[in-house]
């Protein structure tokens, strides 16, 4: 079985998806073009920010199942900060 090659574009957006829709939601109250712009900005973000934190521990010898894991743990991280901000708001 081969490792998973963390700089496939699918393999970023499986692992990036709960992000994607956590942001859809929260810019869910914008009008329709203000939604898409956007949503395409956060894209656009969280790709560098996939590249420079999974793709980059990766090359530093982290297997990058750990890497995806660690990429996991900080989006559930995101997402709670995003739930207790709102719900505080």
């Amino acid at each position: 079985m081969s490792a998973i090659s963390v700089e496939k574009t699918w393999v970023a957006g499986v692992a990036s998806a709960p992000l994607y829709v956590v942001i859809a939601v929260l810019i869910s109250g914008l009008s329709l073009m203000a939604w898409f712009i956007t949503f395409i900005g956060a894209v656009l973000a969280i790709a560098v920010l996939y590249r420079q934190f999974v793709v980059q521990m990766v090359a530093r010898g982290y297997r990058p199942g750990i890497a995806l894991a660690w990429w996991g743990a900080a989006q559930v991280l995101f997402i709670a900060a995003s739930v207790w901000i709102i719900q505080t708001v």
